[in-house]
């Protein structure tokens, strides 16, 4: 009997020992997996704030030229070579933007520039569909507002941050009421998402390794309408 006691006792050790650490074990994993977890969530917001920043400052950038006085003015007087020299060249040079368009009001089709084309704009050069996108966006702009619409799209197998709004004097500049929808001008600007935009992106909210990626993302489906022409990764 006496003999048997120690035995016990080493038993009782032992088995206390694994159990402490397959306890020990188990939460450690629970506490990575938590923490990785909670790195992933963080990452995720930081991405979208980069997101939503870039898509921000194109349409402030868009808005500057949207609510210009002088651009109205051209644009009330279908003044196509104005709107060639003060947009077109500062996109085919890839200053404010790489891809812009023009279209309705007085003009009787759409005019597009794009970085490394010509000055002088060229018919249909963006997809119909994402002028009609930017269309119906602005359908819930209301007129004279300090205001545009941003989103994503694909042109020419590139992603770009597309904003875009009514060519219209802001309500201080009105003298009256507002022209009617119709009458008023468009005015597209998009800023292409190529390696210098994603690096200054992930340098700003800390993002290792942000790349774009053709194809479709796993995950939730963009706001943006349509197949998912691309998705950005770290």
């Amino acid at each position: 009997m006496m003999d048997r006691l120690p035995r016990r006792i080493v038993a009782v050790m032992i088995g206390t020992i694994l159990v402490l650490v397959l306890t020990v074990g188990a939460s450690t994993m629970w506490l990575t997996r938590a923490l990785d977890l909670q790195a992933r969530e963080n990452t995720e917001r930081q991405t979208q704030r980069a997101v939503d920043a870039l898509l921000e400052a194109t349409e402030l950038v868009t808005l500057d030229y949207a609510k210009w006085i002088d651009a109205t003015d051209r644009a009330a007087a279908v003044d196509l070579a104005w709107f060639d020299v003060n947009m077109g060249i500062a996109t085919v040079m890839g200053e404010s933007c790489q891809l812009a368009a023009l279209w309705g009001g007085g003009f009787a089709q759409d005019r597009g520039w794009i970085e490394g084309g010509t000055d002088e704009g060229r018919p249909s050069l963006l997809d119909p569909a994402i002028l009609s996108l930017a269309e119906a966006r602005l359908a819930e702009v209301p007129l004279a507002a300090f205001a545009g619409t941003s989103f994503f799209a694909s042109h020419g197998g590139a992603l770009y941050a597309v904003a875009a709004a009514r060519i219209e004097p802001p309500a201080d500049y009105l003298h009256g009421p507002s022209p009617p929808d119709a009458e008023m001008a468009r005015m597209l600007m998009a800023r292409r998402l190529d390696g210098d935009v994603l690096g200054d992106m992930a340098e700003d909210y800390q993002l290792v390794n942000l790349r774009g990626e053709p194809g479709v993302a796993a995950g939730p489906a963009p706001a943006t309408p349509g197949p998912t022409r691309s998705f950005t990764s770290w």
